[in-house]
């Protein structure tokens, strides 16, 4: 047996899915979410479980059920994995989803752990102190036995592993390299006609939704309907499946539980996005003119914006500093 613990569509698309078909694991189960589970089962002849414990042991309003998340967390292992021994165990995130790691760990005594870190949050994200850090360190390290320090995303104070907790191999690798298999990809007859690909995002994660973002996206779609009436689509991202303004009303819709990375065996002329990663394996895997607009609304988090400017700069996206330049990139 093969045990794949994987939280994040770009954790399946930058490498799970690429490792997967090279290695063709004749006994896999993924221990996944609930909003990634629907790819999974269309795509792979694999187990797919989910956890009933919530992964990040606590939300905002739950709180007040820390010790029984924990206690129930335990009953949880028990049941999935306490019989595993002799297997390898590929661990693809070390942020938010403390619960599943901690099951990594113990699995890590009787099994061999593989690590394919994001390094995501460190680059963008500073060290959380104080009061709130400190019970939150207690907390993982009484009630599941893992070593984490704090880091504070959007006001929102995020678990993060510090790798010496327990053994594992950790394989350094580029999350972009990758491109999809094709056997993952959507079939392109379904795209037939359409050049332009705009990839939705949730705003609240480092930027506040506002009227003025809204506007925005409402603008991009009345130059998207001026000029390329029936050639553009939109997906939505698949875990918060979020589309703002006009864009929810957008004729052609693809299924927000498709990847990104699925759509670019299409041929596109452009593909447009606020900031997410999928933009950076756009450039990389597809000829596509991509498009970010991280240069046309503000951030709550500056350190944050400048990181995707960067990483966005060094890849050659296009970012636009206002809507004429964006029609300039459209050429139109």
């Amino acid at each position: 047996m093969t045990i794949f613990f994987i939280s994040s569509p770009g954790q399946m698309a930058h490498r799970a899915l690429s490792l997967i078909n090279k290695e063709k694991f004749k006994d896999l189960t993924i221990v996944t979410t609930k909003t990634i589970k629907p790819f999974f089962e269309d795509k792979l002849d694999a187990k797919i479980l989910t956890l009933d414990v919530e992964p990040n042991l606590i939300t905002k309003d739950t709180k007040h059920k820390l010790i029984t998340n924990a206690i129930k967390s335990k009953f949880e292992y028990n049941k999935l994995f306490k019989h595993v021994k002799g297997q390898d165990v590929y661990l693809f995130f070390t942020s938010w989803g403390i619960v599943p790691i901690s099951y990594v760990k113990k699995l890590s005594k009787n099994n061999k752990v593989y690590l394919y870190p994001e390094d995501f949050l460190d680059n963008m994200y500073d060290e959380e102190k104080g009061l709130t850090a400190l019970i939150m360190k207690l907390s993982a390290k009484l009630l599941l036995g893992l070593d984490v320090y704090i880091v504070r995303w959007n006001n929102i104070p995020v678990w993060e592993l510090k790798l010496n907790s327990f053994p594992m191999e950790i394989i350094e690798h580029d999350v972009f390299n990758n491109k999809l298999p094709k056997e993952f990809c959507i079939d392109p007859k379904y795209l037939k006609g359409k050049s332009i690909l705009f990839l939705g995002s949730k705003f609240e994660i480092d930027c506040e939704e506002s009227e003025d973002k809204i506007k925005l996206t409402n603008k991009l779609v009345n130059i998207l309907d001026k000029h390329f009436k029936n050639k553009y689509c939109v997906k939505a991202h698949p875990i918060d499946k979020i589309l703002y303004g006009k864009m929810k009303n957008c004729k052609y819709i693809i299924p927000a539980h498709y990847l990104s990375e699925s759509l670019y065996n299409h041929y596109w002329d452009f593909i447009i996005g606020y900031h997410s990663e999928a933009l950076v394996s756009a450039k990389r895997h597809t000829n596509a003119k991509v498009i970010s607009l991280v240069k046309l609304y503000d951030f709550t988090n500056p350190k944050v914006r400048q990181y995707w400017i960067d990483t966005f700069d060094k890849e050659g996206l296009i970012m636009p500093k206002n809507l004429e330049e964006l029609k300039c990139s459209l050429m139109i």
